[in-house]
């Protein structure tokens, strides 16, 4: 989980190399195609993801360099930012069907660490070197993103690995416990009693940009429908029809009543 990095103040060097990471022009600003680390990693039968590789979110985090609507930004506390990240911008056709979870541990409003969600059965993390063993990350961990893990998404347990016994006795300060070649965290040993001050209601801002969005979703659907329709696909078509206007009448009100 840990290896020497650059220092995030050399982190505008990586303009240089950013074709390297699978960036492209997009509408003005670099934009990443992020190749979904998750599924790579999974793919490649490969146990642990590269601390390069979380360092480069770490990177890219910082310097804004995602595009529009490929990532989804929930500020759980001072110092936890949860984001919704897409291997690309999601009206682009891609392999993912949904994004990735990254939790970014912020200090004076720049990321220095990061946690990737891989599910109950694994979990990552990495922190930039400056920042190490000053109790930031596991700070967070305990107090925001386990609790958010295990009360939002509904988490019994969490497993991950150990490769060393100095990572054994840090997950073991977290509250995890040795279970057969893993170490496992329980529910009961988590406390989530304040997850429910962490999640911001929308602001009115917010509230029109998701109806801006569904409506522009809502109009696509039924334009596929109004397709399909003219192939005598209708059973579909109707479905699509119902869907897209659906989206355009009940959700923009509950959207609009949850404010």
């Amino acid at each position: 989980m840990r290896s020497d990095i650059t220092n995030a103040s050399t982190r505008f060097a990586t303009f240089g190399i950013l074709g390297f990471f699978g960036f492209t022009v997009f509408s003005g600003k670099f934009g990443l195609y992020l190749h979904g680390s998750k599924r790579v990693m999974q793919a490649l039968g490969v146990l642990a993801v590269k601390t390069s590789e979380l360092n480069n979110y770490i990177d890219i985090y910082n310097l804004g360099a995602f595009c529009t609507n490929q990532i989804v930004e929930t500020k759980l506390s001072a110092t936890v930012v949860l984001a919704d990240i897409w291997e690309k911008p999601p009206i682009e056709i891609q392999d993912a069907t949904s994004s990735e979870r990254f939790f970014f541990i912020i200090e004076k409003n720049e990321a220095i660490g990061i946690v990737l969600d891989m599910g109950v059965s694994d979990i990552h993390w990495f922190m930039k070197p400056a920042w190490r063993k000053k109790g930031k990350l596991c700070n967070a961990l305990k107090e925001v993103i386990f609790p958010y893990l295990f009360n939002k998404k509904g988490y019994e347990s969490l497993e991950t690995q150990f490769n060393s016994e100095e990572n054994k006795k840090y997950l073991e300060r977290l509250g995890f416990v040795l279970s057969k070649d893993k170490m496992k965290l329980y529910a009961e040993n988590v406390s989530t009693s304040k997850v429910d001050e962490m999640l911001n209601k929308l602001s009115s801002d917010d509230v029109e940009i998701i109806r801006r969005d569904l409506a522009i979703a809502a109009n696509l659907i039924i334009s596929v429908s109004d397709r399909l329709k003219s192939c005598g696909k209708n059973s579909l078509s109707e479905y699509l029809s119902d869907l897209g206007r659906e989206l355009h009448e009940e959700a923009s009100h509950e959207i609009l009543n949850s404010k």
